[in-house]
């Protein structure tokens, strides 16, 4: 079985350590064989409740520290099926978007999913022709200023896993 707990920073403080320790205590059962993926920001009541159980029960892996070429090719992924998505539903060409505006909006993120993620709302509303958006996008560099916008709001997500 695998359990994901996404933005567990999102908790009250109280309730992390104790999440967390549940969690952990997940091993002792012998029945089910659980894995477990928490996602979250490094905040100060997180660190402390993982500083709290064995480190034999767990890794981190820090995303933004993973190789930019990884992470690179995880978004082409992402920007694809969206876009392929789009395309669809909207019944544009089926060379819709060309190899050159997907590698650019994949260097445009910056290796941030969330400017991937928000480049696509916008290039998909419901109420817009994508190409046209699409061609804003790239005309007017939005993905790096998305990736500006989203490094003042210090996002930094930690993927811990652990072992069974």
């Amino acid at each position: 079985m695998v359990l994901v707990v996404d933005a567990l920073d999102g908790c009250e403080d109280d309730d992390i350590g104790l999440i967390v320790q549940l969690l952990a205590q997940l091993r002792i059962l012998r029945s089910v064989r659980f894995r477990v993926f928490v996602t979250s920001r490094p905040e100060t009541p997180i660190r402390y409740s993982f500083n709290d159980i064995s480190t034999a029960n767990y890794r981190d892996f820090v995303l933004h520290n993973m190789f930019k070429s990884i992470v690179s090719c995880d978004i082409s992924v992402f920007l694809r099926h969206e876009l392929a998505r789009i395309r669809k539903s909207r019944h544009l060409p089926i060379e819709w978007p060309d190899e050159k505006s997907i590698s650019e909006l994949t260097q445009a993120s910056d290796g941030q999913f969330i400017c991937a993620a928000t480049i696509c709302r916008f290039i998909g509303d419901k109420d817009s022709y994508p190409d046209d958006r699409l061609s804003f996008v790239l005309q007017r560099d939005y993905g790096r200023r998305i990736v500006e916008k989203t490094a003042q709001l210090d996002v930094h997500h930690t993927l811990t896993v652990r072992d069974s």
